[in-house]
């Protein structure tokens, strides 16, 4: 750890929080956002390979947990103060994890003004790639996280990223057997009902795959965690070649024989792999 706070003072490895609906205790690699910005344009190691002010900074930090743990733990990463993304010259910056991966807090929506609104023209391309995707708002505590799920209040929270990620499948017609549908694939631990909280993302969802390291099934609300009001909204930005977030999945289409990103609107296309 200490030799970790020297080199990366972004990164603490130290902390855990109880999963309720894994039934786990999380070892958490927790990456604090901003203080990554900041790192990678003004530490001296990493001026020596990105000159100050080139921009020219890597756009997807991968990051793998793969300490030792039992049967009643669980390796993930956390990112945390990242309302304002490294903007890497307007290509923007994904994070890609074969761990759970959290988000707490607000997540690249730099200007106050437009939280709860789908106006992202302050974001920075931006994708989280994970097993599974859990969102913690502001207000999360890990103190509280082996409490009941009504301890934990959350407060209102806007995410603009692409998500990619894992589920658990549905395997049956029983509530048991329920994957949670596309409105729970962004997972949650906290009470959002109780004062009525909204969690708004602007965003594209993609499950390319099941999960094979969170692999609790979804439980109905009650039991974890009460749903928020919902604001999933479709970034437009996304409809723009020059602004797919970085390490995105994408189709190129064959339109007049030219190669070319899908045109806006278009309903059809002749799609060639």
């Amino acid at each position: 750890p200490s030799a970790l706070a020297t080199n990366f003072p972004f990164l603490v490895t130290t902390n855990t929080f109880r999963d309720q609906r894994e039934n786990k205790t999380v070892k958490v690699t927790q990456i604090d956002v901003d203080e990554y910005r900041q790192w990678i344009q003004h530490h001296p190691s990493i001026q020596a390979k990105f000159p100050t002010g080139s921009g020219a900074y890597p756009t997807i930090l991968y990051v793998a947990d793969n300490r030792t743990t039992t049967s009643s733990q669980m390796n993930a990463v956390r990112l945390t103060n990242g309302d304002d993304l490294p903007a890497n010259g307007g290509l923007g910056w994904s994070v890609a994890t074969p761990n759970p991966l959290y988000v707490k807090g607000h997540y690249n929506c730099p200007n106050s003004a437009y939280r709860g609104r789908t106006n992202t023209t302050a974001s920075v391309p931006a994708a989280v790639m994970s097993d599974a995707l859990t969102i913690l708002s502001p207000a999360w505590q890990d103190s509280q996280s082996s409490s009941s799920y009504t301890t934990r209040i959350p407060t209102d929270t806007t995410v603009n990223a692409a998500i990619v990620t894992g589920v658990i499948p549905s395997t049956g017609p029983l509530s048991s057997q329920f994957s949670g549908g596309v409105h729970n694939l962004p997972r949650l631990l906290e009470d959002w009902n109780r004062y009525p909280r909204t969690l708004t993302l602007n965003t594209a969802i993609m499950k390319l795959f099941n999960s094979e390291v969170a692999t609790h099934q979804f439980v109905n609300p009650g039991t974890y965690y009460d749903p928020p009001n919902r604001k999933f909204s479709y970034d437009l930005n996304y409809l723009d070649p020059a602004k797919q977030p970085p390490g995105i999945p994408c189709a190129m289409v064959l339109v007049r024989l030219n190669w070319a990103a899908p045109p806006p609107n278009t309903v059809t296309y002749n799609v060639s792999p």
